[in-house]
């Protein structure tokens, strides 16, 4: 009798888990970035709330055969966030490489080929109710002139 208790306990969990676990990886798997630089692959991995920041969590792999350089802007006019109802964040936004010590709206790092660099989006002022952004811009420069990064549908996690 226990036995067939905790069997159905156990399918009733995985019939009610499982649908909203499924939806949210699926939800993130949607997630499409547009890259400036070919040589240059992006993977967001997760976003989540942290204090009065969203944090969006990616990884900048550069797949050339040489090291080179990546420089982020995150000043007022190189950077939009835009969340689900329409509302745009400009200001309060910095960013920090693995290797950084502290935020910053100028992060940059070298990007050893084909080793990923963990890279940290810090979207300050985000309302509580807000679970996705259907679109980040910045200003992520490899070479010498400056082009935009683009990231759509990214689904912040609790």
């Amino acid at each position: 009798m226990k036995k067939k208790i905790c069997f159905c306990i156990i399918v009733m969990m995985i019939c009610c888990c499982f649908p909203m676990l499924a939806s949210s990886i699926c939800q993130q798997r949607n997630t499409q970035v547009i890259s400036p630089d070919p040589s240059l692959e992006v993977k967001v991995m997760k976003a989540y709330r942290s204090g009065e920041y969203v944090i969006v969590d990616m990884l900048f792999c550069n797949i050339s055969s040489k090291d080179y350089n990546v420089n982020i802007a995150l000043q007022r006019k190189e950077v939009s966030v835009y969340d689900e109802l329409g509302n745009q964040y400009v200001k309060g936004i910095y960013g920090t490489f693995t290797k950084d010590r502290g935020m910053s709206e100028l992060p940059s790092a070298l990007l050893p080929s084909e080793v990923p660099v963990r890279f940290s989006l810090y979207i300050k002022g985000v309302e509580e109710g807000i679970m996705f952004f259907p679109r980040i811009i910045f200003e992520c420069r490899t070479g010498y002139s400056p082009a935009k990064l683009t990231i759509k549908n990214v689904l912040i996690s609790e």
